[in-house]
């Protein structure tokens, strides 16, 4: 037992070493001008901090059974998103675009895989503002708006999630909420103007 647990922590300090922060700064002070292209330089364990401004660049997401632009396209790796704040910090165009199913969605990953965390930034005017299906996904002190599509959060997980301390606006449903949906505990939250619902669950277990 002992050996198992001194192993353990010496795979964890050894992932820990090598986790990375990158800054993203739209005026050239950071690592990167764009979170996509942090994200792609990321490992799993990295984070990204994303300087003030709006950040509406768009890239190619495709899998087996959709083709769609996004904002940030997460490869399945864990990751951790934190903004300057969520006045400070904008996912997404200044205007509502396209709501179809064929419309801009906000973050999304592919494979379903990785743990994510995202906190301290506003997503909004986009179809989905999170569309993610993550094996743990947490959410903190954001603001989703706008977003009058599908929903300002839309996600799927095998192992948990948490929404915490989050504003939900002018959504169409606030969150929403697909199977394998297991033990979500969302906390503190606000919802208002939401067209649909604050809160629909298809399939979801252990709220």
């Amino acid at each position: 037992m002992r050996i198992s647990v001194i192993i353990a922590v010496s795979l964890f300090l050894a992932v820990s070493a090598f986790a990375v922060t990158w800054r993203v700064e739209k005026d050239g002070s950071g690592d990167y001008t764009k979170i996509q292209d942090a994200v792609n330089a990321s490992v799993s364990g990295d984070s990204i901090l994303i300087g003030p401004g709006r950040y509406d660049d768009l890239v190619p997401f495709e899998t087996p059974y959709v083709s769609w632009l996004a904002c940030v396209n997460v490869p399945g790796i864990d990751l951790t998103l934190v903004g300057a704040g969520r006045d400070e910090t904008i996912i997404g165009p200044a205007v509502p675009g396209d709501m179809s199913d064929d419309g801009w969605r906000g973050i999304v990953n592919w494979p379903m895989v990785g743990d994510l965390v995202v906190e301290d930034l506003t997503i909004e005017n986009l179809v989905d503002g999170v569309h993610l299906f993550p094996e743990t996904f947490q959410i903190r002190n954001c603001r989703l708006r706008g977003c009058d599509g599908h929903a300002g959060l839309l996600f799927g997980t095998s192992d948990w999630a948490l929404i915490e301390s989050c504003e939900f606006a002018d959504n169409w449903n606030g969150i929403r909420l697909f199977p394998p949906c297991a033990n979500p505990v969302i906390r503190d939250c606000t919802f208002s103007s939401d067209t649909n619902t604050g809160v629909y669950s298809q399939g979801m277990s252990g709220a």
